[in-house]
């Protein structure tokens, strides 16, 4: 018996030495057989939270998560002593259901919860630095948390340095429409002050995206004030922004599983920017009415709203980047020798440019136009 026992101890001690040696000294993560019920129930009985890494197998900065912050040891000494943590793949298994109950819409979240299940605080986004995110997790697990700051707020608790700092609790979670709102009252009746208080001005920048709002409305029509005191760029990029997204919702996935477009949208936005007097209203419509005729496989149109565009403002990496990869995508590339010669000059002549230009911020488009045009010379 005591040799049996000597066998099972050992066996559990390799088992748990493989689990910490696959994360080194970073965070233990349970074994996937381990359901959320038995992480509610192990929380429980060690007094300690759950941590829930919602990720997908394409997720790039989930990846970059597992491997270059979860593995650091000052993210597995925090993590380890108060959590019972858990990687769940939100497309498969029980994943799927933990999406659906805690609303997970960008990857990575991260997940907070007490041993309840009761939500405490997220993360939506990739850290660069551990100890930083170590210490905003930290900051997060107490009156810090979303779920607190949530009930100050609910509470009438206004003051400004709490709606700063809940404003950032909210980034932090990517709750943007309730961001939007906090921000929208903060600005309310102190709407002067965007010339002078840069955290108001920084706030609207970050959170404000409805056309409608008053805050962005009193912003569009005192532009020539807003110059004199930020960066006319700036300025006008985020009365731009607004527009673009606001257009953008003219092409949406529909249940066929394909790209639509709404004309009678774009063309209503269209008007109303021609209303409003927004500058970059034809750059805007060209955009979105070349994306849109590209998404729905119309590339002789899209090729001609960005040869268009670019005439006239110089097409953007991504609008000639992606309509290359786009159309070297389709079935029907190379069938029409002027579209391909077309479309094959502007991504040449853009790779061109930006080789000419190898300290550019633009760089990193290299690679994907050099694969575009291997495959254009395929065809």
């Amino acid at each position: 018996m005591k040799k049996i026992g000597f066998l099972l101890t050992l066996a559990a001690l390799i088992a748990g030495t493989a689990c910490r040696a696959q994360n080194g000294d970073g965070i233990a993560f349970e074994d996937s057989t381990v359901t959320f019920a038995d992480a509610c129930a192990k929380a429980k009985a060690e007094g300690k939270m759950i941590f829930i890494d919602c990720y997908t197998s394409w997720c790039g900065p989930c990846k970059r998560m597992a491997r270059e912050i979860f593995p650091q040891k000052v993210v597995g000494d925090f993590f380890n002593k108060t959590f019972v943590c858990l990687k769940k793949d939100m497309e498969k298994g029980e994943g799927v259901e933990l999406q659906k109950k805690y609303s997970v819409r960008a990857f990575p979240t991260m997940l907070f919860l007490d041993a309840s299940g009761s939500e405490v605080n997220r993360i939506v986004g990739a850290a660069s630095d551990a100890a930083k995110f170590v210490e905003k997790v930290r900051g997060g697990l107490g009156e810090g948390s979303l779920t607190a700051m949530n009930a100050k707020y609910d509470a009438g608790r206004r003051d400004t340095a709490f709606v700063y700092a809940y404003l950032r609790v909210l980034d932090d979670a990517m709750q943007s429409k309730k961001a939007e709102a906090v921000t929208e009252e903060l600005i309310r009746g102190r709407e002067q002050a965007l010339f002078t208080d840069s955290a108001l001005y920084n706030a609207l920048m970050r959170f404000t995206e409805d056309k409608d709002s008053p805050a962005f409305i009193f912003f569009s029509n005192n532009k020539d004030e807003l110059y004199k005191h930020y960066p006319k760029d700036d300025v006008d990029w985020k009365i731009w922004y607004v527009w673009f997204n606001t257009a953008e919702k003219s092409i949406y996935w529909g249940d066929d599983k394909k790209y639509h477009f709404s004309d009678s949208l774009m063309t209503a936005v269209e008007r109303e920017m021609a209303e409003r007097n927004v500058e970059s209203a034809e750059k805007i419509s060209w955009n979105m009415r070349a994306r849109a005729a590209q998404k729905t496989g119309n590339f002789k149109l899209a090729a001609d709203y960005v040869q268009k565009y670019h005439k006239k403002y110089k097409a953007t990496n991504y609008m000639i980047g992606t309509l290359g990869e786009d159309y070297t995508d389709s079935p029907d590339c190379g069938k029409d020798k002027k579209l391909h010669k077309a479309i094959t000059k502007l991504v040449a002549d853009r790779l061109q440019e930006l080789k000419a230009k190898p300290k550019s911020e633009m760089y990193d488009w290299i690679p994907d136009y050099e694969e575009v045009m291997k495959k254009l010379a395929e065809k």
